[in-house]
């Protein structure tokens, strides 16, 4: 209330200033200033209308965000969870406060695009042009039609029936947003959100001296996370995306093969996964039938046979094991928890480089792993990774001078939030 009554008395001085500059000259001077005064008196009245409004949950100067928006884009996003918590067989159970939390983070979102659009609308900035939109469009459109058609043989390879498996890729892009409308419209959001922070921060470039302080530091806060944590190395070398300037100690490469069920036994065991009864009778007698043929590939290795050679025999390694299955391996410590304790156990108890596990089973039928070598530990070269840590770098500075820009901008349209509005 009584930031109501201070914005009334200013929005009253301001009504009686114009008049008084206005009776007194009419100089260029005091014309620009009276302007001036006249602005800020709307301005003031458009935020003592907000505060009056109860549906406004942001108010700033040139436009405000209302509760039924906030509250549409609530639904929407609420819509993705509960789909999300469906296909995993759970059921969402809304918390009020996290719901608070998350129409709060909405609505500034939605005030931020706002603020944004009125500002380069004013400057007259185009973000992207036709030509660049419609670029985008085609990337994603041919991203798409990739997609639908790796969907299509995977069912087609489930189903003879050509229009069955048109009906179920259909489904299966619709329910993961992999449609053709839903990839357009991301990418084209995607890409106007670079260039409005491009627009903003303007051309970023980092001194040396940065670079050199952002490897120091990677340096160091990977040393300090692997010190507590030495087991997410070997996933991080997998997943991560930021360069890893620190290796812990204990680390070797190994690589794999695959010998896998066939395609009647596969079926098998999966109705066995899904049942979790891989280690009974049945999935025994699985593995028991498989077991002479992986004995076989494992005698030809002891005897010398390129462990390259073999993979060439079983090309699907890495499309059943994924990053895992790679020609050039993965990285493995006693403490990893990438396969089950017995196995981890078996590749590092290999002493001699090129050495191999005995069959060991997995979920697609028996891996056999070799020993590559140690990895060294200790600080990474800065070379090896400086590509890396500018991109990272200069990623970070835009997203923090974006941030000040941002808030800056929220100053100065004098945006107020009224989150006790929110329910």
């Amino acid at each position: 209330m009584k930031r109501v009554l201070v914005l009334l008395l200013c929005l009253s001085l301001l009504s009686f200033l114009p008049a008084l500059a206005e009776g007194t000259s009419e100089s260029d001077g005091l014309r620009e200033e009276n302007e001036l005064l006249k602005a800020e008196n709307e301005r003031l009245r458009a935020l003592i209308d907000a505060y009056a409004d109860p549906s406004v949950i942001v108010a700033f100067e040139g436009g405000c965000v209302r509760f039924e928006e906030v509250y549409a884009y609530y639904t929407e996003v609420m819509g993705y969870y509960r789909e999300l918590y469906e296909s995993l067989g759970m059921e969402y159970e809304e918390d009020p406060g996290e719901a608070l939390e998350l129409q709060q983070l909405l609505a500034v979102n939605l005030s931020d695009t706002m603020l944004l659009g009125n500002y380069f609308a004013e400057k007259g900035i185009v973000l992207m042009t036709e030509e660049e939109r419609n670029a985008v469009v085609a990337d994603a459109e041919a991203y798409f039609v990739s997609v639908e058609a790796e969907a299509k043989e995977y069912f087609l390879s489930e189903s003879e029936d050509e229009a069955e498996a048109d009906a179920l890729t259909q489904e299966y892009l619709i329910e993961n947003g992999l449609d053709r409308e839903t990839l357009v419209t991301d990418a084209l959001n995607e890409a106007e959100s670079l260039a409005a922070k491009k627009a903003l921060v303007g051309e970023v470039t980092l001194s040396e001296d940065e670079i050199r302080s952002a490897y120091e530091l990677a340096v160091e806060s990977a040393r300090e996370y692997y010190a507590l944590y030495p087991e997410e190395y070997g996933f991080d070398c997998m997943y991560s995306d930021t360069p890893i300037a620190y290796v812990p100690e204990g680390y070797r490469r190994v690589r794999m093969v695959v010998i896998p069920f066939d395609d009647a036994d596969m079926a098998a065991y999966d109705e066995l996964y899904i049942e979790n009864n891989t280690q009974g009778p049945e999935a025994d007698a699985l593995f028991d039938k498989l077991m002479p043929e992986a004995m076989a590939v494992y005698e030809r290795l002891e005897a010398g046979e390129s462990f390259d050679a073999i993979r060439e025999e079983y090309p699907n390694t890495e499309y059943y094991m994924d990053e895992l299955g790679s020609a050039e391996g993965f990285a493995l410590c006693q403490s990893s928890a990438t396969f089950e304790e017995d196995v981890t156990k078996e590749i590092m108890a290999l002493i001699r480089v090129g050495a191999v596990t005995q069959p060991l089973r997995n979920d697609w039928g028996f891996a056999i792993y070799q020993y590559l070598g140690e990895v060294e530990s200790g600080e990474v070269p800065f070379e090896t990774i400086r590509d890396g840590l500018v991109e990272n770098a200069l990623t970070q500075k835009e997203d923090e001078l974006y941030e000040q820009m941002l808030e800056q901008l929220r100053q100065d349209k004098h945006l107020i939030y009224f989150f006790d509005r929110l329910n």
